[in-house]
């Protein structure tokens, strides 16, 4: 934990990489997602065979279970847990590492990166609601500073973005394991910054977003993540003259990783997508026509019809 924070950059990628395989190895077993509602049972995740009718058992290796079970008793795992909870109730703690992971300067990639993503999904996992009460400040100042990109350096802008898309991603993939209070008050939080995410008049930090989203859904089913569809479909900007061409780019560019991610098992958002970027194919400004022509592209490759699919009588 103190390497987090540390001055040497690679100490601190060593240590968010321990991080997390400490966090994962501290799981007796992988199915434990809440499922207070059925829908983990009626609707798997990874499950790209029986969408839509009964799922197979899920696989668990009872012998790694008890295995990882024996040797790190609960006793030992809610010491841990109580170590970290500390940790990041600690406002100074919280700002060093917010501090060390949100400039590029700090030698944080300009990009969206999983593995941090993936450690802010085990501990929102592992800690639950307290670690998303110590993020919030930070998630806090980014949704309220919409004009950073044009007053910030393109270091500093980026890389907040950076972070914030990382905790997002995470966040997604990691209530999924909260009980259905905490995460209906999550996913509240969870539009908040993506309200922010499509309302910035800048296409720098789209590919970041759209990253971080294709994250939040990988592997996952339709229905499941469905609260998260509504939100970025059903509010699509309307097309007229005076459109600003760059929020209908970026909101374009959101969308086409979560349609290619979900492929053929997102088809009822193929033609409510479709549309939508219809008008924008006449568009004046080329780089709204090219966005939209993208879109058209995709979804004409994840919506085809198998030859066997086209001849009559075939399901």
């Amino acid at each position: 934990l103190d390497g987090l924070v540390s001055d040497i950059s690679h100490l601190r990628k060593l240590c968010f990489r321990a991080l997390s395989t400490a966090l994962e190895l501290l799981q007796h077993s992988q199915q434990s997602k809440s499922d207070a509602d059925g829908m983990q049972a009626i609707f798997p995740d990874k499950n790209y065979q029986s969408w839509n009718g009964h799922a197979p058992p899920p696989p668990i290796n009872e012998g790694a279970c008890r295995a990882r079970a024996a040797a790190r008793t609960q006793e030992y795992r809610d010491e841990v847990l109580g170590v970290l909870a500390a940790r990041f109730g600690d406002e100074s703690f919280v700002a060093a590492l917010t501090a060390v992971l949100s400039v590029v300067q700090s030698a944080r990639a300009k990009c969206f990166v999983g593995s941090l993503a993936q450690m802010w999904k085990s501990l929102f996992k592992a800690l639950g609601m307290p670690i998303l009460a110590a993020m919030r400040p930070f998630l806090d100042k980014i949704v309220s500073d919409k004009d950073g990109y044009s007053r910030l350096s393109t270091d500093v802008y980026i890389g907040q973005q950076c972070m914030a898309s990382e905790v997002l991603g995470g966040l997604v993939r990691g209530i999924k394991y909260w009980p259905l209070p905490d995460q209906l008050e999550a996913q509240a939080q969870v539009r908040v910054v993506l309200d922010f995410a499509v309302s910035i008049p800048e296409t720098e930090s789209a590919g970041i977003w759209a990253s971080a989203l294709r994250f939040a859904i990988f592997d996952r089913h339709a229905t499941r993540v469905s609260w998260l569809m509504s939100f970025l479909f059903d509010d699509f900007p309307p097309y007229h003259k005076d459109m600003n061409s760059t929020l209908v780019c970026r909101r374009m560019a959101l969308v086409k990783p979560i349609i290619n991610e979900l492929s053929w098992r997102g088809s009822p958002l193929h033609r409510q997508l479709l549309h939508d970027v219809e008008p924008y194919l006449s568009s004046p400004f080329t780089q709204t026509r090219d966005f939209a022509s993208s879109c058209v592209s995709l979804l004409a490759r994840v919506s085809w019809l198998t030859i066997e699919a086209q001849r009559p009588g075939v399901a």
